[in-house]
């Protein structure tokens, strides 16, 4: 993870240095962007695997999410607020600032005391045969299986209705708002995420985490099936923030539960396995989004995403 935090320093530094010297293209931003993503997927799953080692078992719903309370209002909050002011200021001091992020991040995994590396269980296997253990782990625990599957599928039909929502919204859309009403609109999402860290740990010890995890797929089929019926922008607000809710509460239940059943020496790549069912679906929605609606109207997708 540090590592990942000091290359993210590196290109964001380097790509600052070229903004300031007004060398900047679109094919070193596309260099750059595929670095960042790739050291987003290292890092977040990274993060995610040496939660168990940090807190306890009993624990761990409640850290993760304060984890995403966290990402979620620098991500939604406060991030594109500041970024904003930064970019109307300089580019290059936007760029500069974020390479000055990941170095104070840095810094702080250095504060972190202990070492989380896995203990190796017999000889090191080739690269393919850990990612082949990976997979079958997750494949040979029904509840894994089961919710990788349901993921899968959300995410394809997440991704899908979200591709064209800018459509609906924006004019001449149906629901003909403008720019700043979309943007509003998406932060109720946001707001909702937020909400949904705060109480998890709590509905999750009223009800359980199965009985919450079910009422988080019916929310969400629910909810996308708010525009097929009204453009009325505060119905639609309060299905986004439901479905904000639901969204955070199934991540936080599914990821804790990962963390408790899997042997540490497996957990990184159950982990990065179950993510590639969660978001190598994504683009494959955003296309198949984009036919449906094209095909049959966008109204038609929201309520094929809902079925």
């Amino acid at each position: 993870m540090r590592n990942v935090q000091l290359m993210r320093v590196v290109v964001v530094g380097a790509i600052a240095a070229t903004a300031l010297t007004d060398t900047l293209s679109l094919p070193v931003l596309y260099v750059t962007a595929f670095a960042l993503g790739m050291g987003e997927t290292l890092f977040d799953t990274a993060a995610q695997s040496i939660m168990p080692s940090i807190v306890s078992k009993d624990l761990l719903s409640r850290a993760n999410g304060r984890l995403y309370a966290v990402e979620l209002t620098m991500n939604a909050f406060i991030g594109p607020p500041l970024g904003g002011f930064l970019v109307a200021v300089s580019v290059p001091l936007t760029l500069a600032g974020s390479a000055l992020g990941y170095g104070l991040a840095a810094v702080g995994l250095a504060l972190i005391v202990g070492s989380f590396k896995p203990v190796q269980e017999g000889p090191r296997q080739s690269m393919l045969r850990e990612i082949r253990e990976g997979f079958e782990f997750l494949w040979s625990v029904r509840v894994l299986r089961v919710l990788a599957v349901m993921v899968a599928i959300s995410n394809l039909t997440n991704t899908a209705y979200v591709s064209v929502f800018v459509l609906f919204v924006v004019a001449p859309g149906p629901m003909g708002l403008d720019e700043v009403g979309y943007g509003l609109l998406i932060t109720a999402l946001a707001v909702g995420g937020l909400i949904g860290s705060v109480i998890e740990e709590r509905v999750e010890g009223r009800i359980g985490r199965g009985n919450v995890l079910v009422v988080t797929v019916v929310i969400g089929g629910t909810v996308t099936l708010i525009p097929v019926i009204t453009t009325q922008p505060l119905a639609i607000a309060a299905g986004m923030i439901a479905m904000g809710i639901g969204f955070m509460m199934w991540n936080i239940i599914t990821v804790s539960l990962r963390q408790r059943i899997t042997p540490d020496h497996l957990l990184g790549r159950l982990n990065a396995t179950y993510r590639l069912f969660a978001w190598g679906v994504m683009p494959i929605g955003a296309l198949l989004g984009g036919i449906v609606a094209e095909l049959f109207g966008i109204r038609a997708l929201f309520l094929i995403s809902s079925v």
